[in-house]
Order: structure tokens, then C-alpha cells, then sequence
């Protein structure tokens, strides 16, 4: 049997429909932000955060997420 954390299943949700967002063009930072959080949720974790590389290949967090 597969254990599975709370939230999991919430998390997952979160991640479906920050896709579906994404391919309706809605702005990349509320995405990042649902990401983020979606993210924590699924880990069980109290902060999460999206980093993405900027023109230089320098890793910059664009969503951070805390409790």
C-alpha cells in the first residue's frame, strides 16, 4: 500500500489548474505564486519558492509561499 500526505490530492489541483491557467495566458506571476504554494502543500513543507534562471543563467526566486 502507498502512503500518502495530506494534501496531496489538493496539491495536485492546485498544479492542474495553474496549467490550465497557464495555457489561457493568464500572467506568469499568479501562476508562479499557485505553484509555490501548491508545491508546499504537496511536500508538506512550511515555505516553498520557484526559481527560474533570469538572461544570465543566474537561478532568481519568483514565488515565494509560506505559512
Amino acid at each position: 500500500m502507498i502512503e500518502t500526505r495530506n494534501g496531496v490530492s489538493e496539491a495536485l489541483t492546485a498544479f492542474s489548474g495553474a496549467i490550465r491557467s497557464l495555457s489561457r495566458g493568464t500572467a506568469l506571476e499568479p501562476v508562479l505564486a499557485e505553484l509555490a504554494e501548491a508545491a508546499a502543500q504537496g511536500a508538506g513543507a512550511e515555505l516553498a519558492a520557484v526559481w527560474l534562471p533570469d538572461r544570465s543563467g543566474t537561478l532568481v526566486a519568483r514565488a515565494v509561499w509560506a505559512v
